[in-house]
């Protein structure tokens, strides 16, 4: 069988929820005729830590912004790797599928992970005229949740038959030991980039409201990630009537660490297409809050996790107040059914197959 060499161009190769989907595909690879590179756009190549050894992963290093020299040296690099397939993700990377082509790769797979940076609703009319475009090139339009498929289809115009729906996956560990929880008390974790999409803010507002309707609770809050917000977060959060139980970690690299010493991860998106957190907590033996946006429906019940509907601060504070009152058997009870869902549905494994069947007949 003929050797399949998969470029992953990706905008960043920085920590974040993408680049643990690359990193869980490359890892699990068990198909001897398919090899994996990893390309960044930006210098930022920083979770290369946590790919197998021997993986090359390198930079171009694009400049902000228009960088027509990115494109030659993306060229000059595709020739001499000798790359059969590139696999862009997001927006940012659309473009140079045309440069690929003409360097002679293969097979072309687009995966979108979301809506867009540049417009939460994805609507932004220049882009998605660009979207289409440049599909021309592409074998494989790949998305992750069913409301990205509904997107690309009706509002990109992708035809049907080049989208696929292959979900996130994530390894299944030791199921960790279920934390001793007293009643009144819970430890909770965020994770994920300081962004507004990610609205840390609506968070931080159902503490407050937790900590002064119900002085009896005592909730803690983990924050972990880093970006643009980091310091009007960190002025918010001293604001609360108990600052000191909100804490502020920063980037990190060992999300399951913050996962095993937490009693619930906790989501207050705006926007969420397949977030692995989720995927990770719910592996994890842990409970998850998370509000009912985006693709989040397709995905997950209230069977597996709490659900609360979006955009809804009081709704947020109430699972809060909820899930620190739960009974220990209750609690036990979720978690281990929506460990068996992730088991049963999100395993890595079910995502590398179906990747590596794009990589071989795309």
């Amino acid at each position: 069988m003929e050797r399949v060499r998969v470029v992953h161009l990706t905008p960043s190769f920085g920590c974040g929820g993408l680049e643990r989907v690359i990193a869980n595909l490359i890892h699990h690879n068990q198909d001897p005729h398919v090899e994996h590179i990893v390309i960044s756009l930006s210098s930022d190549t920083s979770f290369s830590s946590q790919l197998p050894p021997g993986t090359t992963c390198v930079s171009i290093h694009k400049k902000e912004g228009l960088d027509l020299l990115a494109h030659f040296r993306l060229a000059k690099l595709l020739r001499r790797l000798k790359a059969t397939a590139l696999h862009t993700y997001n927006f940012a990377t659309l473009e140079y599928h045309a440069i690929a082509s003409f360097c002679g790769v293969k097979k072309h797979i687009h995966a979108d992970h979301g809506l867009g940076g540049d417009d939460p609703h994805g609507q932004n009319k220049a882009h998605n005229v660009f979207r289409r475009f440049i599909s021309r090139f592409i074998d494989h339009y790949v998305v992750v949740s069913k409301d990205l498929l509904q997107w690309v289809v009706q509002t990109i115009g992708i035809p049907e038959r080049k989208v696929s729906l292959i979900t996130n996956g994530v390894p299944l560990p030791e199921p960790s030991p279920l934390p001793e929880k007293p009643a009144g008390e819970l430890s909770l974790v965020i994770v994920g980039r300081l962004a507004p999409v990610k609205n840390h803010a609506r968070l931080l507002d159902a503490i407050a409201h937790n900590q002064r309707e119900h002085p009896e609770q005592r909730i803690w809050c983990d924050i972990v990630g880093d970006g643009e917000l980091m310091q009007a977060l960190q002025d918010k959060a001293q604001t609360l009537p108990h600052p000191e139980m909100v804490r502020f970690h920063g980037l990190q690299d060992n999300v399951l660490h913050f996962l095993e010493r937490s009693d619930a991860l906790i989501l207050s998106s705006d926007y969420e297409a397949m977030p692995m957190t989720v995927l990770e907590a719910m592996a994890a033996n842990r409970a998850v809050i998370c509000p009912l946006v985006g693709g989040v429906a397709g995905f997950l019940s209230d069977e597996d996790v709490c659900l609360v509907p979006g955009h809804d601060t009081q709704a947020l504070a109430k699972a809060i107040f909820s899930l620190s009152s739960v009974p220990s058997s209750s609690y036990a009870e979720k978690v281990t059914r929506a460990r068996a869902r992730v088991a049963s549905t999100y395993g890595v494994g079910i995502m590398v197959d179906k990747y590596n069947a794009l990589y071989r007949h795309a």
